[in-house]
């Protein structure tokens, strides 16, 4: 869907409002912060990526639980 203008367009608008309420890209978050956003991407074809979305459950979320 990113590759279509308009929803691209309402997307960053929305990122930005995350951003703006204080969450932190998961990609640059620190310890002790608790407002972490977690992005995915469908590839260009449309499909997803099961495995990557494991390892980010696997790193991200379960490793700030234990």
């Amino acid at each position: 869907m990113m590759t279509d203008e308009q929803y691209r367009k309402k997307w960053e608008k929305k990122l930005q409002g995350y951003l703006e309420d204080g969450y932190v890209l998961h990609s640059q978050a620190k310890e002790g912060d608790d407002k972490i956003l977690i992005l995915t991407e469908e590839n260009p074809l449309g499909g997803i990526d099961s495995q990557y979305f494991d390892k980010l459950i696997q790193e991200v979320i379960l490793e700030r639980i234990n």
